[in-house]
């Protein structure tokens, strides 16, 4: 019997078996997508799409990632989709000055730098002009717009997920200007040690009703509210278990407790390597753990919360822009192998499929869930 994508993905939740494995990002970067549909997107074209909107061409960006969201998702076979806000029709845009063909200067006089590998505006000269921030109206309705069309025309049969709630985590240390990001990492490092009560309180004090928007998230068609709070990055965390368990369990376990009060799933989005804190997801009440990259032992975290935790990923993105193909199926059968019989276990990337991803290796991942990932498995 063939499922629809959101009774696949809905019955791995349920650590039961579907007709196959299902397969999805919480993100695709511009080239693939455009790639797959022949043509230039809006969808995740960061410079490009910012500076459109510096242009004010908002409504052409807008209904450029309603087709072309809807169009990619259905073309490729992925079973799980992302729906966000956009800048409402009457937001205030007040563009930069460009100063050369790389840098623009804003109203406060911060000198800004598009850096072409990641294709994000930075910071790297701070402004000395003190400005009042521009008073936006409230807020027309619009920003709905790309969430309602997807929901309608995918609802019923996609999963779909969205980041909301308030930031748990190390916060603050990543905004895009050079010269501070560093001294609010080291801050927070130190707050982690001299201070790990006092973050958990202020993260619960921050979520106490957040039960409310989620009920307004699930009436607006979400499946799952996705955090994606950085505990770490790659290969370990930034603090020992036992500082991890007094900072940022109690906030961890608060999200779960109102994202279920309010009738949604919850898909914990991590760059740490989480093997030593395996047994706090569960705990906290997490229902996906997603960003598993290969050099995690996903085959043990089966073994050791499967039963309670969906686990998605398995497939290097880094190994997405640089390996050849039968790297990637390899990885894809090893992660389905180990972790797909009983349920329990969506194949994607380990984090998202970035800018330079082969759209050779994109492929070669969703052919082993298409091709070769049906229950029974062989």
């Amino acid at each position: 019997m063939t499922m629809t994508s959101k009774e696949r993905v809905y019955a791995a939740i349920q650590h039961r078996e579907a007709d196959r494995v299902p397969v999805g990002e919480a993100y695709v970067d511009y080239p693939v997508i455009e790639a797959v549909l022949g043509r230039q997107t809006f969808y995740r074209s960061h410079a490009r799409e910012v500076q459109a909107h510096w242009d004010g061409r908002r409504d052409e960006v807008v209904d450029g990632q309603k087709r072309d969201l809807v169009e990619f998702v259905r073309r490729t076979g992925l079973d799980i989709l992302p729906v966000w806000h956009v800048p409402p029709r009457n937001q205030l845009v007040q563009a930069p000055r460009q100063l050369t063909a790389d840098t623009w200067e804003d109203r406060a006089g911060n000198i800004l730098r598009l850096v072409p590998e990641t294709e994000e505006f930075v910071v790297v000269q701070a402004g000395q002009r003190a400005v009042e921030p521009l008073v936006q109206p409230p807020a027309d309705g619009s920003q709905w717009e790309l969430w309602d069309y997807v929901v309608e025309e995918l609802g019923q049969t996609h999963f779909l997920i969205a980041s909301s709630g308030p930031t748990l985590g190390i916060s603050d240390y990543r905004p895009t200007d050079i010269d501070g990001r560093f001294g609010r990492f080291e801050a927070w490092m130190q707050r982690i040690s001299d201070d790990p009560d006092g973050i958990a309180e202020a993260e619960v004090a921050s979520l106490i009703g957040f039960r409310h928007r989620v009920q307004e998230l699930a009436a607006r068609g979400l499946d799952v509210v996705r955090i994606s709070p950085d505990y770490g990055y790659g290969r370990t965390t930034y603090c020992s278990p036992a500082a991890f368990r007094r900072a940022f369990l109690p906030g961890l376990r608060r999200m779960c407790d109102e994202v279920h009060a309010g009738g949604l799933l919850l898909h914990f989005h991590c760059d740490a390597n989480m093997q030593d804190l395996t047994d706090v997801m569960v705990e906290a009440g997490v229902d996906i753990y997603q960003s598993i990259e290969p050099h995690e032992p996903i085959a043990r975290y089966k073994q050791d919360i499967g039963a309670h935790v969906t686990l998605w990923g398995g497939v290097s993105c880094g190994d997405l822009c640089t390996a050849a193909p039968e790297e990637i199926r390899r990885q894809a059968h090893y992660a389905i192998d180990n972790c797909a019989p009983g349920g329990g276990f969506i194949l994607g990337s380990s984090h998202n499929i970035m800018l330079t991803a082969r759209p050779e290796n994109f492929q070669a991942m969703l052919d082993v869930a298409l091709q070769h990932g049906h229950y029974p498995l062989a």
